[in-house]
């Protein structure tokens, strides 16, 4: 992993910060998909 390479200050503070990256990828992607939801079912409709 990329952030395991980067200089770190404490192993703690760059799991939360993996963490807290990775959480909003996940709300990204998610919110992402749920527009092409919406968007897919309007077209049906």
């Amino acid at each position: 992993m990329l952030v395991w390479q980067l200089p770190t200050q404490s192993p703690e503070v760059n799991f939360s910060k993996l963490v807290k990256a990775s959480l909003l990828d996940c709300t990204k992607v998610a919110r992402s998909q749920m527009v092409k939801l919406v968007t897919t079912r309007q077209y049906l409709m």
